[in-house]
């Protein structure tokens, strides 16, 4: 199951709801499996995650790709 899978690359965080989405869309267009996760922590925020992963290594894969795209990327487990 792919919500199990511990990895994912995290492109943005946002205070905005509207960001948030529209970063989403933006790399849901691309074919990427997208999806916003809210943190309370310090601040609202809402991250945008590309993927799950059952490797760091496979996840770090999406994460170049997407930095050769234009994108930040960072591995973890959010």
């Amino acid at each position: 199951k792919p919500e199990s899978l511990p990895y994912t690359v995290r492109v943005g965080a946002f205070s905005s709801t509207v960001n948030a989405m529209a970063m989403l869309n933006r790399l849901s267009d691309m074919g990427y499996f997208v999806f916003i996760t809210f943190t309370t922590r310090m601040n609202d925020t809402n991250r945008v995650c590309v993927g799950k992963f059952a490797t760091r290594a496979e996840a770090q894969k999406t994460a170049d790709d997407l930095k050769k795209k234009g994108f930040s990327g960072s591995v973890g487990t959010w």
